[in-house]
């Protein structure tokens, strides 16, 4: 993983705990679940002793998200002998090809739908290492690729699926 990016996606998931606890209580305001307003509710989770602790919670969870969020996985060929069934995969998980940076191919998610999900944090990297291809991102971007990937290399080796 990108050191330099740790502290980012820490606070962008911060940022999105805190987005999804106001929308949550905003929900039960609406549906009349909840006596204060929102305003309120965000003025106790501020001021009342009792709350006090949820928003360093929040913090712990956001500075260890970014440490099992992202992953590096491999593929049991190399990226020169399986280029075709990586571009492949790429493409049927919604991912284009957007550039080259030292020898490490970058894709990036074409939907913006999949762009917010994952946090604008879409990049994957791809690189041979040896006879393994490498990809590096966001965990449940990087599984389904690999879940693609091996589902064209059995097709290209005329396995059955």
């Amino acid at each position: 993983m990108r050191t330099d990016r740790y502290l980012l996606r820490a606070v962008k998931y911060f940022v999105l705990l805190i987005v999804l606890i106001v929308v949550l209580y905003a929900l039960a305001y609406y549906f009349e679940g909840s006596p204060m307003s929102v305003e309120e509710y965000v003025a106790m989770l501020i001021a009342d002793p009792r709350a006090k602790w949820l928003l360093p919670v929040f913090g712990a969870l956001a500075l260890a998200y970014p440490a099992f969020g992202y992953m590096t996985r491999s593929l049991p060929i190399s990226l020169e002998q399986n280029r075709v069934g990586v571009d492949a995969a790429m493409r049927a998980c919604d991912f284009a090809l957007a550039g080259e940076r030292d020898g490490v191919l970058l894709y990036r998610a074409t939907s913006a739908a999949r762009r917010v999900r994952l946090l604008w944090e879409d990049e994957l990297e791809v690189w041979s290492e040896g006879d393994r291809t490498m990809i590096r991102g966001h965990r449940a971007a990087v599984v389904q690729v690999i879940y693609r990937s091996e589902i064209y290399m059995r097709k290209e080796n005329g396995e059955e699926l």
